[in-house]
């Protein structure tokens, strides 16, 4: 079966050239090999299998594929400071790149100097001063070097229907290679790469398989020298079947082939064409298209089997506040599951039947995921330098991740206790919860104190609600037992826990308000009740809250 390839887009943002390479072509979530990858707001890679290979006729190796649910989707990190990952290919943020394929522990390094990446068995890279090289397979013509085995004009005058054996020699480049000057985005997906320049027009090379992704005028071409086929574009995205750009009035050109209904168009649209506008970006899905609209909802356009198995052709709005779509692939039952990335960097798993109308559910996967725009942020704290690895790592981490900050620029203070108000900011920060309408109506809480939003947030989403005399008391200490009782009410609630299945924990120095909540954390290694609960009573420090909050961090 083909695995059909998923369409992953990045916001524009307006910078300086570099930086808005940098930014434009971020691929912060990516999936291959059964898994999703995801980079986390802190740089750390993490991959979460969600499907299950089994192996059912040990003669003729045949597989059985079982989708895991989100609620029993487990994650693991695979290594930290990455920008971008594309197919089995990552960027880390000293600008390197480097193939996680063999063993993510032990990388092969490709090259240096690198602003953004996409990979399909090739790989194209964007260096800073924006030209495009390459390296790997260019059997189609895809990286745009050497001979054709027939030229263009031949293949056209053969009028070739079904496939097209011309060939590119040679055929593998082992090393990178120069390929284009003044390049901002490049894609590239199943032989084909679509190339932004600077000054607005879009590019195309390699072969396009039958699916006129070309956009050259034909179907079954393979050619190796870059072809102009559109001007006055800001943004282009990329299917195995379809290939989509948006120009500066945000309108939504396409072209391709109506394989399963991709473009919406039969059979093909073999020149670019005007499509959809006020559009910010678009992923295709089997038969249809999922488009984020420019005040980022979510819409399916095209052919979309409903109504009984007829075709509606009516757009249809799923979802607000969706900043990425991505189509998964590895897709052994062409299921229309999509990944998609909310405002709140929520990774989410949507699926969507359409049988006998359009419906779809939504469901968690993984919480503080980097936005394509996010730029790593780097403090350098010198007073936690004796401190352990652990709450060295903790206190850097969140610091990258912009949840956690320091008392000045250059000091964090580990040892100072931390407060109520301190401990529902941060939770608000970890769980993408901050509300600057926030009001909680406390007494002891008044509008020109730093966390007045973050009490009425706080008490919003029953994160540290306050006490029944209708007080907050944020100035307060926060001691251990309360610290890790919140944590563990928040992971919970992120991750829909069942208190039933966790034995409580009965000891003599806890109350038993406290018993589920620390049941909680002991069993999922938010905290240890013997080795760092021995005084439950005592304060908790902010270098304390840091270690706990990375591993929740880790856990939603």
């Amino acid at each position: 079966m083909r695995y059909l390839k998923m369409l992953l887009f990045i916001i524009i943002i307006s910078l300086n050239p570099i930086i808005a390479v940098y930014a434009q072509n971020n691929i912060t979530v990516e999936s291959n090999n059964n898994s999703i990858y995801a980079i986390k707001t802190d740089g750390s890679l993490y991959e979460i299998p969600y499907i299950e290979e089994i192996l059912t006729d040990e003669t003729f190796f045949k597989h059985d594929y079982n989708y895991i649910i989100p609620s029993n989707m487990t994650s693991h990190k695979l290594m930290d400071n990455i920008i971008s990952i594309s197919d089995s290919n990552v960027l880390k943020e000293d600008k390197t790149v480097w193939n996680i394929m063999k063993n993510p522990n032990n990388p092969d390094y490709i090259m240096n100097e690198i602003e953004s990446i996409s990979a399909f068995s090739s790989l194209l890279m964007i260096k800073k001063d924006n030209t495009l090289w390459g390296i790997g397979n260019n059997a189609n013509g895809q990286l745009a070097q050497g001979t054709m085995t027939k030229t263009l004009e031949e293949q056209i005058a053969e009028n070739a229907m079904y496939k097209n054996n011309t060939k590119c020699f040679p055929e593998n480049i082992d090393t990178p290679v120069k390929i284009m000057e003044n390049v901002k985005k490049a894609l590239i997906e199943w032989g084909v790469s679509v190339v932004l320049k600077n000054d607005g027009t879009v590019w195309t090379f390699g072969s396009d398989q039958g699916g006129a992704t070309l956009g050259i005028g034909g179907r079954w071409l393979t050619n190796n020298i870059p072809t102009q086929i559109l001007s006055d574009i800001k943004d282009i995205f990329l299917s195995d079947e379809a290939g989509f750009a948006i120009d500066y009035d945000n309108t939504l050109w396409r072209w391709g082939s109506n394989y399963s209904g991709y473009v919406g168009v039969p059979p093909a649209a073999l020149i670019p064409e005007k499509y959809v506008e006020d559009v910010k970006s678009v992923t295709n899905m089997l038969g249809y298209n999922l488009i984020i609209k420019t005040d980022n909802s979510l819409w399916i356009y095209g052919d979309t089997k409903a109504d009984g198995g007829e075709i509606s052709k009516t757009p249809l709005k799923l979802l607000d506040n969706v900043v990425c779509t991505y189509r998964l692939k590895n897709n052994p039952d062409e299921k229309n599951i999509a990944i998609i990335l909310t405002e709140n960097r929520d990774l989410m798993y949507l699926n969507i039947e359409d049988t006998p109308e359009i419906s779809f559910t939504v469901e968690k996967i993984i919480g503080n995921v980097r936005l394509p725009e996010d730029l790593p942020i780097q403090r350098v704290f010198n007073d936690i330098s004796n401190k352990s690895e652990v709450m060295q790592e903790s206190i850097n981490s969140l610091s990258k991740a912009d949840i956690i900050s320091g008392t000045s620029e250059t000091e964090f203070e580990p040892d100072k206790p931390i407060t109520r108000a301190e401990i529902a900011e941060l939770l608000l920060r970890v769980t993408a919860k901050q509300d600057n309408n926030g009001n909680g109506g406390f007494i002891d809480v008044s509008e020109n104190q730093w966390y007045y939003h973050t009490a009425g947030a706080s008490k919003k989403y029953g994160i540290v609600s306050g006490f029944e005399d209708n007080t907050f008391r944020g100035e307060e200490t926060v001691s251990k037992l309360q610290a890790v009782a919140l944590m563990a009410r928040v992971l919970k609630s992120e991750r829909d826990l069942d208190s039933e299945k966790y034995d409580s924990i009965e000891y003599s120095s806890l109350p038993e308000w406290a018993s589920d909540d620390i049941s909680i954390a002991e069993k999922e290694g938010l905290y240890s009740i013997k080795s760092d609960l021995s005084d439950p009573n005592e304060g908790m420090t902010r270098g304390d809250a840091a270690v706990i909050l990375y591993r929740l961090y880790q856990k939603i």
